[in-house]
C-alpha cells in the first residue's frame, strides 16, 4: 500500500497532486485540515 508521501510531494498541492490527496484521504478515512486558505 502506498503511503501519502508516495504520491503527492510535500509542499503546496493544486491540480492532480490535490486530487490524489483528497482521494486518498476520502479512501483512508482521513481529513485534511484547510491552512491559510484565502
Amino acid at each position: 500500500m502506498a503511503t501519502i508521501t508516495d504520491l503527492v510531494p510535500p509542499g503546496v498541492v493544486t491540480g492532480d497532486n490535490l486530487t490524489t490527496l483528497l482521494e486518498h484521504a476520502r479512501a483512508n478515512g482521513y481529513a485534511i485540515p484547510a491552512v491559510n486558505c484565502t
